[in-house]
């Protein structure tokens, strides 16, 4: 008689059981999701800024080498005026990997860090054959 009585008792305590958990791992899930949500909302935000603020440097040094170019400070032609002065901006600017001004006939000058940190010197004019 008794097993009878137990295992209806046993069965009603597992559906009970198993239900609370379904709930309980249901609201774990939901949670969880939220709390994904919220920190990919706080990483888009601070990919946001970070890009944000990168790209007004470009801008600024941008703005800067076409004000030096008009105000004749900076003199593509010179070869001892051009290099330091590319050199120089670069060092001023620790994110940004590589300063130019290109020109409409194709050729640039500029300087640019390499991965290992060092400064370069970058040209493309009629001396470097495109190269």
């Amino acid at each position: 008689m008794k097993k009878w009585f137990t295992i209806p008792s046993l069965i009603q305590l597992i559906i009970t059981i198993g239900f609370i958990g379904f709930i309980l791992i249901e609201a774990s899930l939901a949670s969880s999701q939220l709390a994904l949500m919220e920190l990919h909302k706080q990483m888009q935000r601070q990919v946001g800024i970070e890009l944000s603020q990168r790209l007004e440097s470009a801008l600024q040094l941008n703005q800067m080498h076409y004000d030096h170019i008009r105000h004749k400070i900076l003199d593509l032609d010179s070869q001892a005026n051009r290099e330091p002065y590319f050199t120089n901006h670069i060092k001023l600017y620790p994110d940004i990997a590589m300063t130019y001004v290109g020109l409409p006939d194709g050729s640039f000058y500029g300087a640019r860090r390499t991965s290992e940190g060092m400064l370069q010197v970058v040209r493309n004019n009629e001396s470097t054959k495109g190269c």
